[in-house]
């Protein structure tokens, strides 16, 4: 062991009698080698060869964050579950098979638990050409060190990725070979030389010959999750310097960074990287650049959003986090590429546990062009969180801005003059600590609070609230005056008590205000009942949709809305002499969502998605699940989602009354079908009730289930029958499925 994992002289100055005396404790049966009074059983007792050598690289990571001292934390490193792994491996492999000859990289290998992956599936697939032959010592070592490859910055990480790796092997090797080498039999050592290297102890920015890697087929990680600064890396921040033009990142993100360097330098034409990295890389504004640039230059192959499972991915780490998969190559023309957003729910994995298995269903796969990603900033926003109703939906209203029906809160600010943005800390506005006012506390449920308010009486803080006195409010910066002087709309970035406050009040960054750019004196009475009717459409539950499905963080991981957000948000108002500032302040509270979905021109089917959203799907944000998601649907649920299909029929192909559909419910089996039938012929229709009997036969005698086959759809091009068999689980037939389920059917159709 000591070969491995080699100490220098300070680390043996460290060790003195009593940890001997620990050793000797633990390893002796019966004894309490601590205070807590436990027995060590015995190590003969434990059979160690079931033990995942995963498992022990999770261990060694343990030990070593303990070791040294938060570096693990400092790094933005952390231990990647072997099922993520398992998971990133299959999609590599879904584009090219790990054989001989594919060299494999981990520029960022921690304990090598990718590593470990590949090379049992290099070795997995050697093994196909002579399966009934044991492997010879000699090919288990070159599958290992003609192909597989890393760099990782921390010397200890880099002893236990190849331990790792040599247990690995010792999995494969023929027990006469490790005889003979027992034996002396075998002039070559047992473990081939991979530390220093294959695995190099550097950092993965550095120039010259410390990085001496060959060009690989693959590169695949979890690079670390952390600013270049935090790093603490001057040879990244000289390669992001010197890249800058070509390699644009996001605030500084290592991943970003790391996605870049693997292009440029060490992956061959062709060749696949996938990467595990935050998912505020694909949604933030700051990261434009760096997603633009990507898919305007490479392939874009898919991408996995693990959103639902931040609290339970990672240990030590709450940000939700998206496998990705890229192909360096030009993108080939109407390219699309893959999304998958898996819910727990659709899991085996009980509510709100850590999963151990991340299961790939394609039902749930969603496909979309590459072009959109790279001209739309909130592209990989829509791709990754909304759902295709939601994607209607928000078409709809951006054709209504651009016909100028509505507005946006950008140019309804351009047009009455006004502006949207943050309040500031004490050093950025002048104004002491204790007159700032921070956002309250509690989550924003959409109940539509009246947001106008006299003195500070029903006001943002209620009795909380501070104003400023006139000492303070002398000391104001000049960009932050007029949004502190009062008259204005203060929305917290969380959406909690958004008020109209005519007082003046200070707030920090965790508040916006809307607010007109003059003296608040000289805010007209009209002025402030667009600001009330633009604050009782914010705290509707149309506003709470519209906020979700727009602000880029509210269900991915937090819920707060940032300026630009606000800006892009669609408001049904265009300016100050419009009437519908009086029909929304006058509307009553049991009225005013169906009032403001009218005003915005949605459908009637829209208008119920709305309510479905509010009322269930928003039980799924920030990784929580709602009590009813995997119950049975509720009475009349089923015939609501064959009457969307229908009307989404309808509109896929623009005619009604063109398909005939059915569905049977069968509780006992656990699944529902739906049988749809194209009404182009006038042969007589067929039985569609036999059809979805028949389908859910048939989908047992195939052995479906509902991780793998959560849609399973089968055409009869013969009757022109498209049927669907699904688990009978609320959330799988909503309004939402129902829009989503219906634009696979519609493409079966068109496939016959």
């Amino acid at each position: 062991m000591a070969a491995f994992f080699p100490l220098n002289a300070a680390h043996r100055a460290e060790i003195d009698h009593t940890h001997i005396n620990l050793v000797r404790l633990v390893m002796k049966h019966g004894s309490e080698p601590d205070a807590s009074g436990s027995v060590q059983l015995s190590f003969l007792d434990f059979y160690l060869g079931v033990i995942r050598t995963e498992t022990l690289s999770s261990v060694y990571e343990q030990f070593l964050e303990n070791l040294e001292q938060g570096e693990r934390r400092r790094s933005g490193a952390f231990y990647t579950p072997p099922f993520i792994v398992d998971f990133m491996l299959d999609r590599l492999e879904e584009e090219i098979a790990l054989t001989d000859g594919v060299k494999v990289l981990d520029p960022a290998a921690g304990s090598g638990v990718f590593l470990v992956g590949a090379y049992r599936r290099i070795i997995e697939r050697f093994r196909l050409t002579a399966p009934h032959q044991a492997l010879n010592i000699k090919d288990v070592k070159g599958l290992l060190t003609r192909n597989i490859f890393a760099v990782e910055r921390n010397v200890d990480a880099c002893n236990v990725a190849a331990f790792s790796l040599y247990l690995t092997m010792l999995d494969y090797v023929d027990p006469r070979d490790l005889t003979r080498v027992a034996a002396g039999e075998d002039p070559e050592k047992l473990f081939p030389p991979v530390v220093g290297h294959n695995i190099l102890h550097a950092d993965f920015f550095e120039d010259g010959g410390k990085i001496d890697l060959p060009m690989v087929s693959c590169v695949i990680g979890n690079p670390p999750w952390q600013t270049v600064q935090k790093l603490q890396s001057k040879a990244a921040i000289d390669w992001q310097i010197k890249n800058s033009q070509m390699a644009p990142i996001g605030n500084g993100q290592v991943a970003e960074l790391f996605v870049w360097k693997v292009l440029f330098e060490h992956l061959e034409e062709g060749g696949y990287l996938g990467f595990l990295i935050p998912s505020k890389s694909f949604v933030n504004p700051t990261s434009w650049k760096f997603r633009k640039e990507l898919a305007r230059r490479y392939t874009i192959v898919g991408a996995a959003n693990f959103a639902h499972f931040r609290h339970r991915l990672f240990a030590k780490a709450k940000h939700p986090g998206i496998a990705a998969f890229f192909r360096k190559s030009a993108t080939p023309p109407r390219h699309q590429c893959w999304i998958y957003s898996p819910l727990s729910t659709s899991q085996p994995v009980a509510a709100k546990k850590r999963p151990w298995t991340i299961i790939f269903d394609r039902a749930d796969v969603q496909h979309v062009r590459q072009e959109r990603l790279a001209r739309d900033p909130r592209g990989w926003f829509d791709a990754l969180v909304l759902h295709p109703i939601d994607r209607q939906i928000k078409m709809f209203v951006r054709d209504q801005v651009e016909l100028e029906k509505i507005s946006t809160f950008e140019t309804l600010s351009f047009r009455v003059g006004a502006g949207i943005s943050r309040g500031g800390s004490p050093s950025e506005t002048g104004i002491e600590k204790h007159y700032l006012l921070d956002a309250p506390d509690g989550r924003f449920d959409g109940t539509g609070d009246n947001p106008v308010s006299s003195g500070t009486q029903g006001s943002l803080f209620h009795d909380e609230m501070i104003l400023l006195p006139p000492e303070q409010l002398s000391r104001v910066a000049p960009s932050y005056a007029q949004k502190f002087s009062g008259n204005i709309l203060l929305v917290p970035r969380n959406m909690k008590s958004v008020r109209v406050v005519l007082e003046p009040v200070g707030f920090t960054s965790s508040s916006m205000a809307f607010f007109f750019k003059k003296p608040a004196k000289d805010v007209s009475e009209r002025e402030v009942k667009l600001l009330a009717a633009a604050g009782r459409y914010l705290t509707s539950q149309l506003g709470l949709y519209m906020i979700a499905t727009t602000g880029r963080r509210w269900m991915l991981d937090r819920r707060n809305l940032e300026p630009e957000d606000l800006k892009a948000l669609a408001v049904p108002i265009s300016g100050l002499d419009d009437p519908r500032i009086d029909g929304i302040l006058a509307e009553k509270a049991d009225t005013l969502d169906t009032y403001l979905m009218n005003l915005l021109g949605l459908t009637e089917e829209m208008q119920k998605a709305v309510y479905e959203f509010i009322g269930f799907r928003m039980g799924f944000q920030d990784g929580d699940i709602p009590n009813e998601a995997l119950t049975l649907p509720k009475p009349g649920g089923l015939d609501c989602y064959m009457d969307t299909v229908i009307e989404q029929l309808a509109s896929l192909s623009g005619r009604n009354n063109a398909f005939a559909v059915d569905y049977l419910d069968a509780p006992e089996s656990g699944v529902g079908a739906l049988a749809v039938h194209y009404l182009g012929t006038v042969e007589p229709p067929p039985d569609l009730a036999a059809a979805c009997s028949s389908a859910i036969e048939i989908y047992f005698g195939d052995s479906g289930n509902a991780f793998t086959d959560s849609l399973s759809l089968r055409a009869n091009n013969q009757k022109s029958i498209v049927t669907v068999v699904k688990p009978l689980e609320y959330y799988r037939w909503t309004i939402d499925s129902a829009v989503a389920d219906s634009q696979k059917i519609f493409s079966a159709f068109m496939a016959q």
